[in-house]
């Protein structure tokens, strides 16, 4: 699974076993043993004793996945909807696909 925030920073999770990480392009992942830590408080990154689990969960994170090439999938499609919200202030098109709601079509049968 991956997205991008409403700042732009693309992340992806993975999950094997009891382990968990986050991972944050550009900034510091997070990781959790969700066996120990079900509700995910302690972030378990930056500890030496998980530093092989968070290693290999990166490997797999990025494995089939470039954040690199999303972030310019996701400016490219950023760009187009900038030219797409720009074209519709503009020009005022047609509402050809809204449905015309009365009152009296609010009611449960």
């Amino acid at each position: 699974m991956w997205c991008a925030t409403d700042e732009g920073c693309l992340h992806r999770m993975i999950r094997s076993g009891d382990w968990k990480l986050n991972y944050y392009h550009g900034q510091e992942p997070q990781l959790f043993d969700l066996k120990d830590d079900p509700y995910e408080w302690n972030d378990r990154a930056k500890d030496p004793a998980c530093r092989e689990v968070r290693e290999a969960l990166t490997e797999k994170v990025l494995e089939d996945w470039n954040p690199e090439v999303a972030a310019e999938k996701m400016k490219a499609k950023q760009a187009d909807m900038r030219i797409l919200i720009d074209w519709a202030c503009h020009t005022e098109p047609e509402e050809r696909y809204r449905w015309t709601l009365l009152p009296e079509m609010d009611y449960l049968d």
